[in-house]
């Protein structure tokens, strides 16, 4: 059985954290603005 590697499997677990963090409605709230949700989806 062949286990995803690299890129594909990074942005997709970096999907995931997006959703998580879109989960936490208005309780994620992070100061630094490069954390926030519009910065991490756009990035």
């Amino acid at each position: 059985m062949a286990e995803e590697t690299g890129h594909a499997k990074n942005v997709a677990n970096f999907g995931i954290v997006i959703s998580q963090c879109t989960g936490f409605g208005p309780k994620y709230n992070p100061n630094t603005p490069d954390l926030q949700i519009l910065a991490l989806t756009t990035l």
